[in-house]
């Protein structure tokens, strides 16, 4: 009985031990051609805001609005359409893609938008003209894998503000709530970097 016993347990571990080599097979087959290794954002430093509040003429008859700023934070945007790519050794110059346009945008009502556009410093419909500077090395491995080839790609990069908007009139001379909103302003390029292996 002790030798049937034993038998039997041998089997069972030769068994798992057979499951477990194929499961690390498995798993090695299962590894992805390709991942993102790295993102980062490059500003446009010749985009300048004016800080200083524009004076809006407003009548006396009508009501007044305050701005008041309540955030800001980056968001990234679309897909350019554009990316570079390189082998291992080579640097990876961002400057290869062409600047593109895009606009600035908000969501604020119509009859605020002047005054939301002086408190913040910027059109909320100007075009702004954006280049690529900066580059990146491909290396030949990553976490123990070989890399044939890297591509970055890039994305539109905004500074979302986020302001608050109160009115007086007259009348009522303690401030009202009239509504949140955003405002967006190109601002650079978010990169992915993606490794492709052997």
């Amino acid at each position: 009985m002790k030798k049937v016993m034993s038998l039997l347990l041998g089997v069972i571990i030769l068994l798992c031990g057979n499951v477990v080599n194929v499961h690390a097979e498995t798993n090695q087959e299962n590894l992805p051609d390709y991942e993102v290794v790295e993102e980062f954002n490059v500003y446009d430093t010749a985009i300048q805001e004016n800080t200083d509040e524009i004076s809006t003429i407003e009548p006396r008859s009508r009501i007044k609005y305050r701005v008041t700023k309540l955030s800001r934070k980056s968001e990234i945007g679309a897909y350019t359409g554009q990316s570079v790519s390189g082998e291992p050794g080579i640097n990876i110059s961002l400057s290869q893609m062409k600047s593109t346009s895009f606009s600035a945008s908000s969501n604020a009502a119509l009859n605020i938008k002047k005054k939301a556009e002086a408190a913040l410093g910027f059109s909320f419909s100007k075009s702004y003209s954006i280049g690529h500077s900066g580059s990146r090395t491909v290396p030949a491995t990553h976490n123990g894998r070989k890399v044939k080839r890297a591509e970055i790609k890039a994305y539109r990069l905004y500074d979302k503000h986020t302001f608050k908007v109160t009115w007086t009139s007259f009348h009522v001379k303690n401030p009202q709530y009239y509504g949140t909103y955003w405002a967006k302003k190109p601002s650079g390029y978010h990169y992915k970097m993606v490794y492709y292996y052997k």
